[in-house]
């Protein structure tokens, strides 16, 4: 997919200042910085692909769009655990078996529900400039309809650029056919946007140079 604007896979092709095409060191800003938002109460867009012959080509999700992150803290998530199964203070998702959750997500987030102590599971794939598995494109539908015949909430998350070339759209695609309402998409220049206005600030990072490699969000992605 061509993009005039800077996006976000120019930063993650390299700059001489960050490790070039890291997708583990962009999961683990990512992961610091959603504890950034459970601080100050605040949630994430939730967008959707739809494919079309011009931008925009992704969209707020109609059912869901927000994220709720009020709250969370270092208990609430495991950045790249073992497999699914073995989360960290994730005991609700050892009754899964290990056929089905013994591979390993890039983020896994347990949030309030919204009715009572329940909980719901987020699973986040981060991808910055590789492409989903062929074996995750199942495991992660797989995995969802294990947990809702457990009566535990669940959504699964793709973390990606506006600029993502046509394979990556299409296995986003793919997701939320298969996953249908716990599907969404996270977009990378969304998140740059939300560092920088919500000061968000880790180490030396420039997060306030970040902010340029959001402009395509302006044109190739539209929320109402």
């Amino acid at each position: 997919m061509m993009n005039r604007h800077r996006n976000a896979t120019d930063l993650f092709a390299g700059r001489p200042d960050l490790p070039a095409q890291s997708e583990s060191f962009w999961t683990s800003v990512f992961a610091i910085f959603l504890l950034h938002l459970g601080k100050r109460n605040q949630h994430l867009r939730i967008w959707e692909y739809r494919k079309s012959a011009s931008a925009p080509w992704y969209w707020q999700r109609e059912s869901s769009p927000l994220l709720n992150l009020s709250g969370l803290t270092f208990d609430d998530f495991s950045v790249e655990p073992t497999t699914a199964r073995h989360g960290k203070h994730f005991e609700a998702l050892s009754k899964i078996s290990i056929k089905v959750a013994g591979f390993r997500p890039d983020l896994l987030l347990r949030l309030p529900s919204l009715q009572g102590p329940a909980k719901k599971w987020v699973l986040i794939e981060n991808k910055t400039t590789e492409h989903v598995q062929n074996n995750q494109l199942q495991n992660y539908p797989a995995l969802s309809m294990a947990l809702t015949q457990n009566r535990i909430g669940n959504e699964v998350c793709l973390l990606m650029s506006v600029g993502s070339d046509d394979k990556l759209c299409g296995q986003a695609e793919q997701l939320q056919s298969n996953l249908r309402d716990k599907c969404g998409i996270i977009l990378w220049e969304d998140v740059l946007r939300r560092m920088y206005e919500t000061e968000f600030k880790c180490a030396d990072l420039p997060v306030t140079e970040w902010r340029e490699y959001g402009a395509a969000l302006d044109t190739d992605a539209k929320w109402e």
